[in-house]
């Protein structure tokens, strides 16, 4: 068994080197494109947002404020939150009755989570969340262990900065708020100063919520409670639990789970320790049931990350778990936790080609500042300083990495409802309006549209902006993204050919949509080695599908086409020879 001098330099060694790496990750990752939008919404300061409350965007703006304009300094407040919550866990592991061992396992608990690191390297209201639940359970045990109204006003001004986090913090709130009354309703003089000192303070929080909201008609709970939720039941929610067990790793899961084992309250902090257990498995059971009916579009790996950091503090001075455990646990915890941030980085700046799980975790984080210097160029190429994107990812990355750019504004677009930014495009004046003025270049990525939705929004698009005409095009690491440059008020519709693949039996076959006045010259297929594929094309009209039902039969036809190949394609680029240049397809995975 470790001793407690040995279990404190096990934890600097610990805290150090993940520090080295989330300090790497930060600087070196670009924004992810949440992160991008937060920034973009802190430079038209508001009361609230309209899909969020205002903290990050704050945050951000103050970042912005004081350091340099690069991603790495917006991430800082967030990385500090997240470092400060080893101490955080310390001193309540040890306001519990812990000895200093106790104090720095549950420190090491904070080292062992992989999404808590991930989180902390990101500017997102995920660490936020975590760090004001800690810092509100430090204050309450103060509060309760002494009964001073300093501290239970100190606590009210936590949970009123919390609650302009995120509605999850809200939901925190709550559990916590039915926990305290319910364990501690013996308790008069607790449960009075609660409700007298620390609730109307935590009420005043959310004011410059209610202010924004009601100038705008509460968007932010349409979209946090109606529009982001199906509301029907969906079987694809089981996978939650594997991977809850997976990314928190096996061992620090099952510690957890061995948690549960607390004995019932007896004492003031007994009471305060079940109030945290109820706290916890509550909101992690919240979580796990109402995913079956709620957003399946965006992960939610992480949304039970405050139900882990307070089962780790507790499990840090339970009697009933073995110290092997606990030590078995923080150490597995620690290596996956690394590895982690390690694959993150190589996702992100050595993989190529990216494999398919790092597009789909990755694809939002990559390719900006390459992006943003090819737009310099087309733009310079046009004579132009303003650009027109096709959604809020796109402008907002946009905006920081490209700020020579005089004005950026973005088109109506599915994505912009779906994660709630429509209306706040709308009040930043960064929302279309669709007023005649010259020719402007517009950014689209392709990879960003269902292929059901491409040809009505391109059609859409040439209607409000007066006609298109394809200038350029962009590819991000070998095909995870691919990105278009048209000019508006062109007289003509002429957009990229929409592409659509499928692989049968060893067989990919495909076609592509053409404009017959802008005709296909050469199609082709590669491997990500390189290699070059057998195409076979044939020319035919459209059909009888529903997707070009809208679609003139004399302006458009199908270029079919089969690859051929005695190998194991297991992804494949198409590259269509068009307009004078060469158009890259996204990587397609089989």
């Amino acid at each position: 068994m470790l001793t407690s001098d040995q279990t404190k330099r096990l934890f600097w060694l610990v805290y150090a080197i993940t520090a080295v790496l989330q300090l790497f990750a930060i600087s070196r990752n670009e924004l992810f494109g949440d992160e991008a939008f937060y920034w973009l919404e802190g430079q038209w300061l508001s009361w609230s947002y309209s899909e969020v409350p205002g903290w990050t965007p704050w945050t951000l703006a103050a970042a912005d404020w004081l350091f340099p304009a690069q991603h790495g300094y917006l991430r800082l407040p967030g990385l500090l939150a997240a470092l400060s919550l080893p101490w955080l866990a310390r001193r309540l592991a040890l306001h519990l009755g812990g000895q200093a061992q106790t104090g720095w396992i549950a420190a090491l608990f904070m080292l062992s989570l992989p999404l808590l690191a991930v989180a902390g390297t990101l500017a997102i209201p995920d660490i936020w969340l975590v760090f004001f639940t800690l810092l509100a359970v430090v204050c309450l045990h103060q509060a309760v262990s002494n009964q001073l109204a300093r501290n239970y006003l100190w606590l009210g001004v936590v949970l009123a900065l919390g609650v302009n986090v995120h509605l999850r913090f809200w939901i925190i709130v709550l559990l916590a708020g039915i926990g305290l009354l319910w364990h501690f309703r013996q308790d008069a003089q607790v449960v009075q100063r609660f409700l007298s000192l620390s609730l109307p303070v935590l009420v005043l929080g959310f004011l410059p919520i209610v202010l924004f909201n009601w100038q705008h008609d509460f968007p932010l709970l349409a979209f946090q409670l109606q529009d982001r939720h199906p509301w029907t039941f969906q079987a694809a929610h089981l996978g939650f639990f594997v991977v809850q067990v997976v990314l928190t790793t096996p061992l620090v899961f099952a510690l957890c789970l061995a948690v549960l084992r607390q004995p019932a309250a007896i004492s003031a902090q007994q009471k305060l320790v079940s109030g945290l257990l109820f706290l916890a498995v509550s909101h992690w059971l919240l979580y796990a049931v109402a995913g079956f009916f709620s957003d399946n579009l965006r992960f939610n790996w992480h949304w039970t990350l405050v139900s882990y950091v307070l089962l780790l503090v507790l499990a840090a001075g339970s009697p009933h778990i073995r110290e092997r455990f606990k030590h078995a646990a923080w150490m597995t915890g620690v290596l996956g936790n690394w590895l982690v941030l390690g694959t993150l980085l190589y996702w992100q700046h050595a993989q190529s080609p990216p494999s398919a799980l790092n597009t789909r975790i990755t694809n939002n984080a990559v390719g900006w500042q390459s992006l943003a210097e090819k737009t310099r160029s087309v733009l310079a190429q046009q004579g132009s300083k303003h650009l027109i994107t096709d959604q809020f990812m796109t402008l907002a990355t946009m905006a920081f990495y490209a700020p020579q750019i005089e004005s950026i504004q973005s088109l109506s677009h599915p994505l912009n409802r779906k994660h709630g930014r429509q209306q706040q495009l709308a009040l930043m004046n960064r929302l279309y309006s669709g007023s005649e003025e010259p020719p402007r270049v517009l950014l689209v990525e392709q990879t960003a549209m269902d292929l059901t939705q491409r040809i009505d929004l391109y059609r859409t698009w040439c209607e409000q902006l007066g006609g298109l005409r394809w200038l350029d095009h962009w590819t991000i690491k070998g095909g995870m993204k691919t990105f278009h440059y048209l000019q508006t008020q062109a007289g003509v519709c002429q957009t990229p050919p929409a592409m659509y693949l499928e692989q049968n039996q060893g067989l990919i076959q495909g076609w592509v949509l053409e404009q017959s006045a802008w005709p296909i010259t050469a199609i082709s297929a590669i491997t990500p080695a390189a290699t070059a594929l057998t195409v076979t094309t044939e020319r035919v009209a459209l059909g009888q599908d529903d997707l070009f039902a809208d679609l003139p039969e004399s302006g458009y036809r199908l270029l079919q086409f089969s690859i051929h190949s005695d190998q194991d394609l297991s992804a494949v680029q198409i590259q269509l020879n068009w307009q004078g240049g060469t158009i890259r397809s996204q990587l397609h995975h089989f």
